[in-house]
């Protein structure tokens, strides 16, 4: 594969004449697309005192302004199904915070049950909503709350977004480098 490495650079420069990312980073974040990461680099460069400060301390808030970062930078409307509905990013920086903050998932549970039960929520079934409002005596209402949970965690926390949050990372900290 090393003999390859200089053509598929030689095609990367052809291509995207204007890039500014490493190849390294490139490399490290095959799974997002050439033109994300450049426009992720870009909007590091263009706030990064700003983008730093958002990694000093792990909060809802500077979760939810990472996310809704992270879904216009690398256009995750367009290209991630799992992330494109905008409207879901609260709930993924109430989870991502809850998690990073070493909560338990007994408590991050609870907290998804009380959101439900307060805010008066319907059931889904197959990401499509139902007549029914969730009740917490109703244990197949909690049931499915546990299981979104877990799956949130570890498909979208632990695997989407933690690919992009390495990528933006990444490139932080090449930035903060060479500055």
């Amino acid at each position: 594969m090393k003999e390859k490495e200089p053509e598929i650079f030689k095609i990367i420069n052809e291509r995207y004449a204007n890039l500014n990312l490493p190849y390294d980073i490139l490399n490290k974040s095959y799974l997002i697309g050439i033109e994300q990461q450049e426009a992720a680099y870009q909007n590091i460069v263009n706030n990064l005192d700003f983008v730093n400060s958002l990694f000093e301390e792990v909060t809802y808030d500077n979760c939810l302004l990472i996310l809704n970062i992270f879904y216009e930078v690398y256009g995750w409307a367009k290209y991630e199904k799992e992330l494109s509905k905008k409207e879901r990013l609260k709930y993924y920086a109430f989870l991502m915070n809850q998690w990073m903050n070493g909560i338990t998932l007994k408590k991050i549970i609870k907290g998804s049950i009380d959101y439900k039960v307060n805010n008066n929520q319907r059931v889904y079934v197959f990401n499509q909503p139902t007549d029914e409002y969730f009740s917490a005596s109703n244990p197949a209402h909690i049931n499915m709350v546990i299981r979104e949970v877990l799956s949130d965690i570890e498909n979208v926390i632990q695997y989407n977004i933690q690919i992009y949050l390495e990528n933006y990372l990444n490139i932080l900290e090449y930035l903060n480098r060479t500055e």
